[in-house]
């Protein structure tokens, strides 16, 4: 039996690197989290609220800096049929590294408008240091994108958490030093600092020159426009909430929202790198659409991701408020019925993510664009309306009405490639639910003040 179940993961076949790339993908999550869940207690009785609040800002800036200008690097080396050609790397390289140098440009100029749309003069200059990850990530190797390519994740994996172990150990002991903020930016900036050297060190690849190729550079840029259209549109999708509720509530609120997204951004970054790491290049090497085989390899990625993403975020939502009453000093306790809220309106998510990247993997990067602005307006829409209507507990909502609104959209998207599964959905979603209506029932005493007016159960 053992070794019936070690076999699946050996030799260089697809199925045997989708298993490793799997395995090493969470092992990458679990060991990046538990570091990240200890530094965040540590941190937490450290420094005050309000610094969390403050990073929880600079995040949302210089994400947005990076996410606006984003051509999609990654899935076109994955999908190119020149994927493994130097002379295309290495144009991907020097596109890449530019684009970094360009964007910490942006950030110089950004930050002070930021600081003043929120009445925080500290902004800016915390907003220009943290600003260089985007130069560090300018020049990582491209190989990190070729061993994602052909799903070789292994050394990916232990040099990101070397690289994160040594700044969240330096950011504690600058925190403990400095007591401010500035030691969680100056940490922050070692994990991706150390990754550009490792990457250069220890990555395997083609050796890469730099320069520009006509055609390898028509090719990013045909196909990473519309990249660039759904990554803006992801921006709004995955930071509207905070860029919202950083005008609109306190710090220190801002920071208890902050608090509890630390625990659900878990689930939602383990699945968002499963889904584009294993299952995106499933999408791309053997097409659903195809055979019945090549259906069979993608609906069994499906489920394992479902199932997964259901059973860690399905757990937060029922144990959330008593986790973090147990975990964090009173300061921090509004956030339990918060992560409470947020797993039961995220769940639905993790039921269809996968499907959009479909449209990506056969070519057509412009539907999936289309698909994901759409989403972005209705997600933004809802979550300006509910938070000035109801506050905070609005952002979790925003997101949960959002995936249903625009589901529709979302099957006429797949449904050309042939990826749908309609038993994989149907199941998933009752499960959803059902987990969703006993962790409201837990804990509505807790989750009932967020909403003025409610009637206990």
């Amino acid at each position: 039996m053992i070794d019936r179940i070690t076999g699946r993961f050996q030799g260089d076949h697809l199925r045997a690197r989708a298993m490793r790339g799997t395995a090493f993908t969470i092992l990458l999550f679990g060991l990046q989290n538990v570091m990240r869940l200890g530094s965040n207690l540590i941190l937490t009785r450290l420094l005050f609220p309000e610094a969390f609040g403050l990073m929880a800002l600079v995040h949302v800036v210089v994400s947005g800096i990076n996410l606006f200008s984003d051509i999609g690097m990654g899935s076109v080396v994955i999908r190119s049929p020149r994927g493994d050609d130097p002379v295309f790397l290495g144009t991907a390289f020097t596109v890449q590294a530019v684009r970094g140098v360009f964007l910490y440009g942006f950030v110089l100029l950004l930050a002070p408008l930021a600081a003043s749309f929120y009445d925080e003069p500290l902004l800016a200059g915390l907003i220009m240091l943290a600003g260089l990850q985007l130069i560090f990530a300018g020049f990582t190797s491209i190989s990190q994108l070729t061993a994602n390519r052909h799903l070789q994740l292994g050394r990916f994996t232990m040099l990101q958490v070397i690289a994160q172990a040594i700044s969240i150990g330096t950011m504690v002991v600058l925190a403990w030093y400095m007591r401010s903020v500035w030691a969680l930016v100056i940490g922050g900036l070692l994990h991706p600092a150390i990754f550009m050297v490792f990457s250069h060190l220890f990555l395997p690849g083609p050796k890469i020159k730099l320069g520009l190729e006509r055609a390898a550079v028509f090719e990013i840029f045909n196909f990473g426009k519309y990249i660039f259209l759904a990554t803006v549109a992801g921006f709004f999708i995955m930071h509207g909430d905070k860029a919202v509720l950083g005008k609109v509530v306190t710090l220190d609120v801002l920071a208890i929202f902050t608090v509890a997204l630390v625990f659900m951004q878990a689930v939602i970054d383990l699945s968002g790198n499963i889904n584009q790491r294993i299952v995106f290049p499933l999408y791309a090497q053997r097409p659903p659409s195809e055979s019945a085989e090549n259906w069979k390899a993608v609906a069994r990625a499906r489920w394992m991701l479902s199932i997964g993403a259901l059973s860690l975020g399905g757990i937060l939502a029922l144990i959330g408020d008593p986790l973090i009453k147990l975990l964090y000093d009173p300061r921090y306790e509004g956030a339990g019925p918060i992560l409470v809220l947020l797993g039961v309106c995220i769940l639905p998510r993790m039921i269809v993510m996968s499907y959009p990247r479909l449209a990506t993997a056969a070519g057509f990067a412009g539907r999936f664009a289309a698909y994901q602005i759409g989403v972005a307006l209705v997600q933004t829409g809802l979550l300006i309306w509910l938070v000035n209507a109801i506050g905070i507990a609005g952002a979790p909502l925003a997101m949960a009405g959002a995936i249903f609104l625009t589901h529709p959209a979302l099957i006429l998207l797949a449904r050309p490639f042939g990826g749908l599964d309609h038993v994989h959905d149907i199941i998933t979603l009752t499960a959803s639910a059902a987990i969703s209506a006993l962790a409201l029932w837990l804990h509505w005493d807790a989750i009932r003040p967020l909403f003025p007016g409610a009637a206990p159960l």
